[in-house]
């Protein structure tokens, strides 16, 4: 066996360990975001529902404030409303950037040259990419209804701004 032969045989023996690790810590981090999403659902889908009524609320009363020339009001609520606003931009946006990593570790595995990999290695990241071709998604509610992305805090503010119409006629 010549050196190269040798130094090949430590390098594909490398890769091996490392790809074997990297499943491994693919796997504790499914489990980990299971255990999460089966807390959070109940949590989330609570401040959605708050999110949504208190958009409706407080958009109800920057017209209400308008209509009645209270100045410090209307900026009161105008303030609230952008505040409730950037609070369900945040939870989106970290259910977007959850699921954007999500689908990256499927393009990233299956680019990384696996095919290159010794035989061993190339079932655990089949592994990776079989199991990333499902992205994660941060949800909301007992049976996972609402997914907490950029798509569902724009239909958020449209409903809430629907609901907010409806309440002002009313006044």
């Amino acid at each position: 066996m010549s050196l190269s032969d040798a130094n090949d045989h430590n390098h594909m023996r490398l890769i091996e360990i490392e790809v074997k690790q990297t499943c491994a810590n693919h796997h504790e981090t499914l489990q980990f975001f299971m255990l999460f999403q089966d807390f959070s659902r109940k949590v989330l889908a609570f401040l959605s529902t708050y999110v949504l009524i208190a958009l409706s609320a407080t958009g109800t009363m920057i017209l209400f404030a308008k209509s009645v020339n209270n100045l410090f009001l209307l900026i009161e609520m105008i303030v609230s409303f952008e505040c409730i606003s950037f609070y369900a931009f945040l939870i989106a946006h970290f259910g977007q950037l959850l699921a954007d990593v999500s689908v990256e570790i499927f393009y990233e595995s299956y680019y990384c040259g696996w095919y290159n990999f010794p035989l061993k290695t190339r079932p655990y990241v089949l592994l990776i990419m079989l199991r990333a071709s499902y992205p994660c998604e941060l949800t909301s509610g007992p049976s996972a209804a609402l997914k907490l992305n950029y798509e569902s805090f724009s239909a958020l503010m449209n409903t809430a701004v629907s609901y907010m119409t409806v309440m002002a006629s009313l006044i």
